[in-house]
């Protein structure tokens, strides 16, 4: 029960207050009171001094009433007041933790959304993987810079890269330009170019042949798939089935003989007597070192079957013809 006026603690007799839970002077509990002892302070002076056992510390001289009530209303006081200093304390500190969480997932948002945007768009290359939440935020500041840096050099290179590239094309294109105007001046040389001019144009070096299958009056009409032609001058003709001298007339080139046994068409499955004849003539041209030079010749090939053995003479007057394409090779 709290103490009463008058009341008094019942450990070391000092006064209690009305409210009090605790002694003041001493700190037991209030518990059941005593009146108080009486006031007679000669009683007390007189009383004489037991010296404490062995072992045992006197205890400090207690100040008077007034000075202990004093005391106790002081401590009281401190208490109260660092009771409310640490409860401010805790709850600064509940407010400052909470602005650091605040700020922590701030940051952690804006990490997951760079993240979010690199896997997003991982072709412009731009921001790597960041570090994992929980380590240092400058590592993972380091690790963006280091990947913009790599694709800024990336860029750079395929940059140079493609310049270079443009640089080569250019310079082959000026040189066809250049070998196209070589051309057109050697061209220009020769202007005008006449009909005359174009069918004597240079016909020496090798030609590939095509053949075009025309007329076909052989009772064995077998078809020609193959023909070599080379000029060794602009005189002279050579290939598997002509060869000999050209003549030259101021419009084409012609020449006649007589087709090898082996490479001839039969008469009644027999060998027989084949003569040729060729013309051809120019049919394209380009400028080569100041004058023109044949680059296509057009014309016609035909066989035909002699009378000059029996066998021949059954089957005179059937022939083959075919029409050429000559191409410079």
């Amino acid at each position: 029960m709290s103490g009463m006026p008058g009341s008094a603690c019942l450990t070391c007799g000092a006064d209690l207050h009305p409210g009090d839970l605790f002694c003041g002077n001493c700190g037991a509990t209030a518990g059941e009171t005593a009146p108080p002892p009486p006031n007679n302070p000669i009683a007390v002076a007189q009383m004489p001094t037991v010296p404490p056992p062995v072992g045992v510390v006197e205890p400090v001289t207690r100040p008077d009433e007034p000075t202990r009530r004093a005391g106790g209303r002081l401590l009281a006081g401190i208490g109260v007041v660092v009771a409310l200093a640490a409860i401010a304390g805790l709850g600064l500190t509940l407010l400052s933790t909470r602005d650091d969480l605040d700020n922590e997932k701030a940051k952690l948002a804006q990490i997951e959304a760079a993240t979010a945007t690199s896997e997003a768009a991982p072709e412009a290359g731009a921001i790597g993987p960041v570090s994992p939440a929980g380590q240092d935020d400058l590592i993972a500041l380091q690790n963006q810079l280091d990947a913009l840096n790599a694709a800024l050099l990336q860029a750079k290179q395929d940059l140079v890269t493609e310049q270079d590239a443009r640089s080569t094309e250019a310079a082959a294109q000026s040189q066809q330009v250049a070998d196209l105007q070589a051309q057109l001046t050697q061209m220009q040389a020769l202007f005008p170019v006449t009909a005359a001019a174009i069918a004597s144009a240079d016909p020496v070096g090798s030609f590939g042949v095509t053949l075009t299958a025309g007329e076909c009056t052989l009772a064995d009409c077998t078809a020609l798939t193959t023909m070599t032609i080379q000029f060794s001058d602009a005189t002279t003709v050579a290939g598997d089935r002509v060869n000999g001298a050209v003549t030259f007339d101021g419009s084409q080139y012609t020449i006649a003989g007589s087709v090898d046994q082996a490479l001839a068409p039969t008469c009644a499955g027999q060998p027989a007597d084949v003569s040729y004849s060729l013309a051809l003539h120019v049919s394209a041209v380009d400028a080569a070192d100041g004058k023109l030079r044949a680059t296509r010749l057009a014309g016609t090939y035909t066989e035909t079957i002699g009378g000059a053995t029996a066998t021949s003479a059954a089957c005179a007057g059937q022939k083959r013809t075919y029409t050429l394409d000559l191409a410079r090779q």
